[in-house]
């Protein structure tokens, strides 16, 4: 029998088609079912590498739905990289995962952790106003991890508070001499509020729920 199994691989290593490892959901983690899509099950390994994995989790399925091939006119993939991000990522803080692949699920996952895990960290939010509370950073960084710089540039405005500078948004001239389209002002400051309506389905997972 085992002579057989020896075979059958050997058989396999010579087709074209690499043989994939099926990646498999640890037994500990209880996956709800009919509440989790099913194409973000098989993803659970690489949120609980995570600081906050059920936060992550909920991230993806926001930006893609775990659609592995979503696509929308600017950005592709799990994790919504534009072109743009995905290459100076790859020669930056994922350089180790080699070139930037925009259909791959390891570097989609593995540099889009890295990626809203550094914008959580941000000095840009945390440093310039003193705040240190977990949940308003990680929502500041996914904010700025959805729209670009515009919200720490209002925050700076707003001197640290979300509230006022999601009432200037649109409104007032900021640091590029510029103000964001209202359409763009709605879907930013909305973006981390429907991470949080999604981030407790997934609490088995582990990490501080954000509401």
């Amino acid at each position: 029998m085992r002579a057989l199994y020896i075979a059958a691989l050997l058989l396999l290593a010579g087709c074209n088609e690499p043989v994939r490892a099926e990646i498999l959901v640890p037994s500990s983690i209880k996956v709800p079912t009919g509440n989790w899509p099913d194409a973000c099950q098989p993803l659970v390994p690489y949120y609980l590498k995570a600081k906050n994995p059920s936060r992550e989790a909920a991230l993806t399925e926001q930006e893609s739905g775990c659609n592995q091939f979503a696509q929308s006119p600017y950005a592709k993939g799990y994790r919504q990289f534009t072109d743009s991000t995905g290459k100076w990522l790859a020669g930056t803080h994922c350089s180790h995962l080699g070139s930037y692949q925009p259909w791959s699920r390891e570097w989609q996952m593995k540099c889009g952790i890295i990626y809203s895990e550094l914008k959580e960290s941000n000095n840009s939010y945390s440093g310039q106003h003193g705040n240190t509370e977990y949940c308003t950073n990680r929502k500041v960084g996914e904010m700025e991890y959805n729209g670009g710089h515009w919200v720490i540039w209002e925050l700076a405005y707003s001197s640290g508070d979300l509230v006022k500078a999601r009432e200037i948004c649109g409104i007032m001239l900021l640091k590029n001499g510029r103000k964001r389209a209202m359409w763009a002002c709605k879907e930013n400051y909305a973006y981390s509020e429907h991470i949080s309506k999604r981030q407790p389905k997934y609490k088995d997972l582990g990490g501080e729920i954000c509401h």
